[in-house]
């Protein structure tokens, strides 16, 4: 998809002086024309493609009020960066907010089965949040996730070993659904010990709470997930890299063959095509950022998925270059106090999820058709929703 150029001649769209020497660009006007008003986060165009928009927000209106959403949008790296790395005045109160309004039907559902989001982690901007913080990271220390490899390994070969008999019966084979999609769950249900619930149950439940907190979905739509709503694990990222990996020419046996391919090709997918592609913050006091002077209680928006391609930290961002220097400069998992707990064991069970489905499906490649696939199209969450591979 292509986006014209910001033509600041046209009425709405002109680039304000964001301060001496800023050379940043401000807020379109709410409304207001120019290529910017077609933007839709939840739109066909933004979920399939969402760089060209990135792209057009981060180099012309970097802090950008959307009037579909209500939220300021932040895509420039040093932007979100700051931002994260500063709690008191941009709080994580919002994190996990419903993005669209829950109905009083639904909120009673939820309030008969107990349901409630009290501060925790990602939404906790109170003296909690560090104890509650050493108790989850004691958790995901380096010791534990070394023991979590053999179990992920284990695991992704039983799955593989499914795999297999299913492409030799049928012809084809889901990676999303029968591989992505379960794979993290069982990891986390064995390493948790968890015995009463299966994983569809699991997944039924993570979908559901996606759909109702992350979603647009219409107030009748909002009932029928409200009911399983329950609790969110999924991380939808090892569909993402084996999709991409795929279809990168000759990339798939390296992965095979090379024990480092993996997690360096893991490193630069969170880059350009992070699963989490953005977070919420609030601002606590009026505070200019980015050449633009929000007030208290502004929402904000800020764009993981854009700070990756962000061609200040990164050269050509739109190029896959695993061995990148800086690739680790990504804020995939976030930074600061906010960031990512889970990180290791995600990046963990990534890399050895992407190496035993390289050395276990050596012949996979994606079914014609598959690179146009249905994407889960949320505010903060993207991920194809079907990844159909056959033996080549």
């Amino acid at each position: 998809m292509r986006i014209p150029a910001l033509d600041t001649s046209a009425p709405g769209t002109e680039v304000r002086d964001g301060g001496p020497g800023s050379g940043a660009a401000g807020p379109l006007p709410p409304g207001a024309g120019g290529p910017l008003a077609g933007l839709d986060l939840f739109g066909d165009g933004f979920v399939r493609d969402p760089h060209p928009w990135l792209d057009l927000l981060r180099s012309q209106a970097p802090v950008h009020h959307d009037a579909g959403t209500g939220l300021w949008l932040v895509s420039r790296h040093q932007d979100i960066r700051r931002v994260l790395l500063d709690p008191a005045t941009f709080r994580p109160d919002n994190a996990q907010h419903a993005v669209t309004p829950l109905p009083v039907a639904v909120l009673r559902v939820l309030a008969r089965a107990g349901f409630q989001l009290p501060p925790a982690l990602a939404n906790n901007g109170t003296d909690s949040h560090p104890g509650l913080r050493r108790v989850v990271t004691r958790f995901f220390n380096a010791r534990r996730v070394a023991e979590a490899v053999p179990v992920i390994e284990r695991l992704a070969a039983e799955l593989l070993e499914v795999a297999r008999a299913r492409i030799d019966a049928d012809g084809e084979y889901d990676l999303f659904t029968s591989f992505a999609q379960v794979l993290p769950c069982r990891v986390l249900m064995e390493l948790l010990d968890i015995h009463d619930v299966d994983p569809a149950t699991l997944i039924r439940w993570s979908d559901a709470s996606l759909e109702l907190f992350w979603g647009r979905p219409t107030p009748d739509r909002q009932l029928e997930p409200a009911e399983p709503a329950g609790e969110f694990h999924r991380w939808p990222s090892t569909t993402v890299r084996s999709g991409r990996a795929l279809v990168e020419p000759g990339l798939w046996p390296r992965l095979a063959q090379e024990e480092e391919a993996a997690g360096a090709w893991v490193e630069e997918v969170l880059r350009r095509e992070p699963p989490v592609t953005t977070w919420r913050r609030v601002v606590a006091r009026p505070v200019e950022l980015g050449g633009v002077t929000l007030p208290a209680g502004a929402q904000l928006l800020l764009m993981l998925m854009g700070s990756g391609s962000d061609p200040e930290v990164f050269t050509d961002p739109e190029r896959m270059c695993p061995h990148r220097a800086n690739v680790r400069h990504h804020l995939a998992f976030g930074t600061g106090r906010h960031r990512c707990p889970g990180a290791s064991l995600a990046r963990a069970e990534a890399a050895v999820a992407l190496r035993a489905a390289a050395r276990g499906l050596p012949k996979a490649r994606l079914v014609a058709g598959a690179e146009g696939t249905p994407m889960l199209g949320l505010l903060s969450f993207r991920a194809p929703l079907r990844v159909a591979v056959a033996d080549g």
